[in-house]
């Protein structure tokens, strides 16, 4: 049965619920109201993804980007906005 591995693999993969997705959608909304309309789409997913994936609190946030120098020198480069 070479097909079983693809089709467990397919079924397993749906979630059981939809409430991940209406938290993330939730999580847009809040950030891309009538005031900060003017958010690129790039920027609004940025927020979501952390938002979603980083639980870090901020002296602990702090603390990595302190002793990570490579991520120092991007946040404070301009290659962001000239590329």
């Amino acid at each position: 049965m070479p097909g079983l591995y693809e089709l467990v693999s397919k079924f397993l993969s749906v979630p059981a619920s939809n409430a991940y997705v209406e938290r993330v959608f939730s999580l847009i909304s809040a950030q891309w109201t009538d005031v900060r309309n003017l958010l690129q789409v790039e920027t609004v997913k940025s927020l979501a993804q952390v938002k979603c994936n980083f639980s870090f609190n901020c002296s602990y946030f702090h603390k990595i980007i302190i002793s990570n120098k490579k991520l120092l020198n991007s946040i404070v480069g301009d290659k962001k906005y000239n590329s």
